[in-house]
C-alpha cells in the first residue's frame, strides 16, 4: 500500500509518536500519562518500528491493534526487504535482534512490516494531517497519487531522506496540498518545525525521549514525553 487514508476520529483523540526503535516500555508509560483509551483513541507511528531497542517484535505485533498504525520507516524496509538487505549492514544498523530471533519470529516480523505504507493521511479539525518517514517527494502529497516504490529516487525521499532538515533545499516552503506533516528519521532535540513539517523524532533509542502529541480531539496542540534512560544498539 503507497497510502492509507484515515477518517476524522470524532469519538475519541488521534496523536503522532516518534520512531520507536523497539522501545516499547517507552511507549506504554507515555499511553499511561495520557491516558490513552484503546477504545476511542487512535495512535499514529512516524515508523522505524524496529531496531536498535529491547522489543523489535513487540512493537511490530502493535500493528495488529485497531487503534495503531505506522507509516514505513527505512528499518522497517530493512525487514520487510529481508532476503535483498545486506546482513551485516542490518545488524550494523541495531537489527542483530531479527538473526537471533527464531524463524517463526523472522516471518512474522517480515510479513508485518510488508503491510506498512509509505505514507498516511488523516482527517482531523483542523485539515489533514499526514505522516511520511523521512520527506514528501516533490514536497506535494499530491505525489502519492504517482508514486512508484521501484523508483529508488523516491522511495529515498520517503524513508532516507534528511535534505530539509540539513538546509540543502533553500527553496523549500513546505508541503503543498496538506496542512500539516509529522516525520521522524531525523534526531531533533525538541520538536521543530520547518513550514508545515513537524520532525517529532526526539531520540529515544539513544537514550533521550520518546515524544507523542495530539493531533485530534479534546487535548490537541498537547504533547507528552518521558525520557530512556538506557541507551540502546
Amino acid at each position: 500500500m503507497i497510502l492509507q487514508k484515515f477518517e476524522k476520529n470524532t469519538e475519541g483523540r488521534d496523536f503522532v509518536v516518534g520512531d520507536l526503535h523497539g522501545c516499547l516500555p517507552l511507549l506504554h508509560d507515555l499511553l499511561d500519562k495520557a491516558e490513552f483509551n484503546r477504545s476511542t483513541d487512535r495512535l499514529f507511528s512516524a515508523g522505524d518500528l524496529v531496531d536498535r531497542g529491547p522489543d523489535s517484535i513487540g512493537c511490530l505485533r502493535l500493528l495488529r491493534e485497531p487503534w495503531f498504525a505506522a507509516v514505513m520507516g527505512n528499518h522497517d524496509y530493512f525487514v520487510a526487504s529481508h532476503t535483498d538487505t545486506d546482513k551485516q549492514i542490518h545488524i550494523l544498523n541495531g537489527g542483530a535482534w531479527m538473526f537471533s530471533s527464531l524463524n517463526c519470529e523472522q516471518q512474522e516480523a517480515i510479513d508485518l512490516c510488508q503491510t506498512l505504507p509509505y505514507a498516511i493521511e488523516i482527517g482531523t479539525d483542523t485539515g489533514q494531517v499526514g505522516l511520511v518517514h523521512a520527506e514528501v517527494p516533490d514536497d506535494d502529497w499530491t505525489v502519492w497519487e504517482r508514486f512508484d516504490p521501484s523508483n529508488e529516487m523516491m522511495s529515498h525521499f520517503a524513508m532516507w531522506g534528511r535534505a530539509i532538515i540539513r538546509g540543502k533545499v533553500p527553496w523549500f516552503n513546505g508541503v503543498e496540498n496538506i496542512t500539516r506533516v509529522y516525520v521522524g528519521h531525523s534526531v531533533v532535540k525538541e520538536v521543530t518545525d520547518i513550514h508545515n513539517v513537524r520532525y517529532i523524532d526526539t531520540g529515544a533509542c539513544y537514550g533521550r525521549k520518546l515524544t507523542m502529541e495530539c493531533i485530534q480531539g479534546s487535548d490537541l496542540g498537547k504533547r507528552w514525553e518521558v525520557r530512556n534512560e538506557v541507551v540502546t544498539n
